[in-house]
């Protein structure tokens, strides 16, 4: 094909030549036309792709350049320090001249250097691309060998750090997944591919529901090729009783501690209460929860004091996905119409609660030592409130009016530390 274009190309300018003098036919005029159409379908996609990559590589670039000047800025702010530096903190005295870097994920290795991922470039998100080496990409794979047709080959838990597990099975074309936790409705979620191009399918799972089982079901476009009956407690317990995964352990007993205190404080499921098959259960009293580190995240910087309306209160979701919900209470006849809101500078909605309006976002688990951003506007007028969820979670801990939820916290605290630490040093 890359000769036969050339050659009739070639062809077409020499008959061009030839009737310069005597003039065109209508069919020559067409042929040329049909010639120069030809070649721009196969060189078009072909540039656009060029391009595409060329683009790709440079926002690749840009995240690599930024991750560098920022590794750069913790390693001159610990000179002039005596405390843990914040990554964010460390973001702000930063100064760097490229385009513009947003990463969602920030860790400070046990090396010094840095993690980033979920990066967006200029507000593109770059996929796929992160900087720096996470230690686990995920941990070990428990292959199945229950299921009827051997679709699904694998489980292991979520990559991300969010509690739920990732459901591996050897399918291609359109598929997609359902699962029930405990009896409820079932909920679809569809394929997606990892780094080494294995298809899983991500099953989100609440702390408090790890005991229960999940109920699945693959399809292969709209037929059902293979089911799997499981749980997350199940999966920590396999790794539990396995001494080649015995890195694992540490984080396995920090889910099950996770997940039996939000039984408990949810009052959910009890009777089976996740950390039962820990030998040893674990003593949260006993955990040291970095409160040195802690102290050094942003809590609760605000612009000022509100007349138009207050936030009571923020509450913490700890479902499959870890966040906040602030609760928004108007003040002095102000109206919601005019109001808009921004979450790390996208805008997000409200949902009206009775006299309150709801403002609902997600983090993920591993993010929750990263400084958030909540934009309130009220016509010109602008209310900025930044901080980091784990230092507020904390600062909670620390209330000695807090009680109902400590244990809750101290568990989430644990955890945090702990997969972090298997995931990041």
């Amino acid at each position: 094909m890359g000769l036969i274009v050339p050659f009739f190309l070639l062809c077409g300018i020499i008959k061009i030549g030839d009737n310069m003098k005597k003039g065109f036919t209508l069919i020559e005029l067409l042929a040329v036309i049909v010639i120069l159409a030809v070649i721009a379908l196969i060189a078009t996609p072909i540039i656009i792709n060029i391009i595409n990559d060329t683009r790709i590589e440079s926002q690749k670039r840009s995240i690599d350049n930024y991750a560098k000047a920022l590794e750069n800025e913790l390693v001159r702010s610990q000179m002039y320090s005596n405390n843990a530096v914040n990554i964010d903190t460390a973001i702000e005295n930063m100064t760097y001249n490229g385009s513009r870097v947003n990463c969602e994920t920030r860790k400070i290795q046990s090396n010094g250097t840095i993690y980033l991922d979920n990066c967006s470039v200029d507000g593109n998100l770059v996929e796929n691309y992160s900087y720096g080496q996470k230690k686990n990409e995920t941990t070990p794979m428990i292959l199945t060998g229950t299921t009827a047709n051997n679709k699904i080959t694998g489980y292991t838990l979520d990559k991300t750090g969010n509690i739920g597990l990732d459901i591996y099975a050897n399918i291609s074309g359109d598929s997609h997944l359902t699962y029930s936790i405990n009896g409820s409705s079932e909920i679809r979620v569809n394929s997606k591919k990892d780094k080494e191009g294995k298809v899983y399918y991500t099953v989100p799972v609440s702390p408090k529901n790890i005991a229960y089982s999940i109920s699945m079901k693959l399809y292969s476009g709209d037929t059902e090729v293979d089911t799997l009956t499981t749980s997350v407690k199940e999966y920590c317990n396999s790794i539990l009783g396995n001494s080649s995964y015995e890195d694992s352990h540490e984080l396995m007993k920090a889910i099950v501690t996770y997940g039996r205190h939000a039984q408990e404080y949810f009052n959910v499921n009890t009777s089976d209460l996740a950390d039962s098959i820990l030998s040893t259960p674990i003593d949260l009293a006993t955990i040291d929860l970095h409160g040195d580190y802690i102290n050094t995240l942003p809590y609760l910087v605000t612009s000022g004091v509100r007349t138009d309306f207050s936030i009571n209160p923020i509450t913490f979701s700890m479902d499959s996905v870890f966040g906040v919900k602030m609760y928004i209470v108007l003040k002095n006849n102000a109206t919601i119409d005019n109001f808009s809101f921004t979450f790390q500078g996208k805008p997000i909605n409200y949902i009206q609660s009775g006299s309150q309006y709801v403002l609902d976002m997600s983090y993920g688990y591993l993010n929750a030592s990263n400084k958030y951003t909540y934009t309130f506007k009220n016509g010109n007028d602008v209310f900025v409130l930044e901080e980091a969820p784990l230092a507020r979670m904390f600062k909670n801990y620390e209330n000695p009016g807090y009680t109902s939820g400590k244990n809750l916290i101290a568990a989430f605290i644990y955890y945090y530390f702990t997969a972090n630490s298997y995931y990041f040093n």
